[in-house]
């Protein structure tokens, strides 16, 4: 794929996620405006009005649907790009041996490496390991 087929490829995605997050948070601001309001009295506790207790739901649910929405969208553009660059990558899940949260390991690390933890690179995939597994890995840049 040409850099600009993927570029453009790209560029649709965002509008198919931003149609998504735009319904989204429509259909919720209706549905705020359609219910009781007797869960804004705790705000009018804290001297909020009802008009600041709407905005502060609406605000709730929107950051709530953009960080699911754009959480994904990049999480699609780079596999995309990681695809046209290496096209017989491909995307696993590794089991967390190492605790409970979370579960599986998937294309992006979650966090920065803690003390004693080497950031690793397993095919196209980023990882956080324990000193002691640093064995048989090279170090991702």
């Amino acid at each position: 794929m040409s850099q600009a087929t993927l570029v453009s490829s790209i560029g649709a995605l965002a509008g198919t996620y931003l149609e998504r997050f735009k319904k989204q948070t429509e259909d919720a601001v209706v549905d705020i405006d359609d219910s009781d309001s007797s869960r804004f009295l705790i705000r009018k506790v804290f001297g909020l009005t009802e008009e600041e207790g709407r905005l502060i739901e609406i605000y709730e649910k929107k950051a709530q649907f953009f960080y699911k929405y754009a959480g994904s969208f990049v999480e699609t553009a780079a596999l995309w790009c990681f695809r046209d660059k290496f096209p017989k990558s491909t995307s696993v899940r590794i089991r967390n041996t190492e605790g409970r949260i979370p579960r599986t390991f998937g294309n992006r690390p979650p966090r920065s490496p803690r003390q004693g933890e080497y950031l690793v690179k397993m095919g196209m995939n980023l990882f956080f390991l324990p000193a002691r597994y640093r064995a048989g890995f090279s170090i991702a840049s």
